[in-house]
């Protein structure tokens, strides 16, 4: 199991917005950064709660929201909405590029539990989540060639923790091949003890 520091997207604090929930022990801020991309209009809106308790990014367009729950600068799902993942990506990574441009990307330390299989090629690595209002699911990542300059990056999502990939957000490889490998580090992390399966789902270990 290994902590992976990532990034947290924040907009400047002049315009960083702070409310209280019920509980007044606790505070919630949020930022908004409102964009055009190809005529569209959307919006980002970065929570954190007190210690990063809570913390996620939504990206919001006229009739979808999608998540990145671990602020890593990929979105984890649609939360509301039809619209295809891998094209809000595109859209979120235009943003997050012209932000980080203008200084307005900050990093903070946020701490997750990420099994990871490597080998003398390629690095890959199983993230799980756990939405408060919703079924676990699987994050797939590969890093081919990692030795590279440039490896290549591919992310792959198991909407149902089922063990089986349903979309590849980032990246080119058809889902047939990454299901293979896939399901190649789900039979090793169950073997190492680090996967666990529950109710039919294939978590990562806590």
């Amino acid at each position: 199991m290994k902590k992976t520091k990532i990034f947290f997207f924040s907009l400047l604090t002049s315009i960083l917005l702070m409310c209280s929930c019920a509980q007044k022990e606790h505070y919630y801020g949020s930022a908004f950064y409102n964009f055009e991309y190809d005529g569209e209009q959307y919006r980002i809106r970065s929570v954190s709660s007190e210690e990063n308790a809570i913390s996620f990014n939504e990206l919001v367009g006229k009739d979808f929201v999608a998540k990145d729950y671990d602020q890593d600068g990929l979105l984890d799902e649609i939360s509301l909405g039809e619209k295809n993942l891998s094209e809000a990506q595109k859209i979120y990574e235009y943003t997050l590029t012209l932000l980080e441009s203008q200084n307005k990307l900050q990093k903070v330390n946020l701490r997750f539990s990420v099994y990871q299989e490597l080998n003398s090629e390629n690095n890959y690595e199983i993230k799980s989540y756990t939405p408060g209002d919703g079924t676990p699911f699987n994050q797939f990542k590969v890093i081919k060639k990692k030795w590279s300059l440039n490896p290549e990056i591919i992310i792959g999502v198991d909407q149902q923790a089922d063990g089986s990939i349903d979309e590849i957000v980032k990246g080119s490889m058809s889902l047939e091949e990454i299901q293979i490998l896939y399901s190649q580090i789900i039979e090793k992390g169950l073997e190492k003890n680090q996967l666990i399966e529950i109710n039919k789902m294939i978590i990562v270990k806590d």
